[in-house]
């Protein structure tokens, strides 16, 4: 696309009402158009980037409730826990290592040297979090992904 000034504008503006007898609001309307279709064909490929990277969120949450729930249910079977016990003790979570996630990637799975260390860092996100801080935030204050802070938030509010 050829970009020009003002001046540029006036004078091709000019010369197509003058010399090409184009009554000048059809060219505002011929622009407004142009416009708006370029400005709808831009949000309708945002959406499609949206819809497609919530789809992956979802995807990736399915997963990590289901191990969630396939952990949980491992530990009720040999020990019964208590009502009042804490959630985040059976929530799997990232390795360190890997934080912050990204690359649309999620990681999932830890070993037990990492586990405390995740744990920790579930709860202080749900402390800073029941402290009104934001999701962007507790993801700058602990050096995690947004999507991490939220989903660790989501799953142990139980939203779906």
């Amino acid at each position: 696309m050829k970009l020009i000034t003002p001046q540029q504008m006036r004078t091709i503006d000019r010369t197509a009402i003058e010399k090409l007898g184009i009554p000048g609001i059809v060219l505002m309307e011929n622009a407004a158009l142009c416009v708006t279709s370029k400005a709808v064909s831009m949000l309708e490929n945002k959406e499609k980037e949206l819809k497609a990277a919530v789809k992956e969120i979802d995807l990736s949450k399915k997963k990590l409730q289901s191990m969630f729930e396939a952990k949980s249910s491992e530990g009720t079977e040999h020990n019964q826990p208590d009502a009042g016990q804490n959630m985040e003790k059976t929530l799997p979570s990232a390795p360190a290592e890997s934080k912050p996630v990204h690359n649309n990637a999620v990681a999932l799975g830890s070993s037990d040297s990492d586990s405390t260390a995740d744990r920790i860092s579930n709860q202080q996100i749900l402390d800073l979090y029941s402290q009104g801080k934001s999701v962007l935030e507790i993801s700058r204050m602990l050096d995690l992904g947004q999507g991490e802070v939220k989903l660790v938030i989501d799953l142990f509010k139980g939203k779906k």
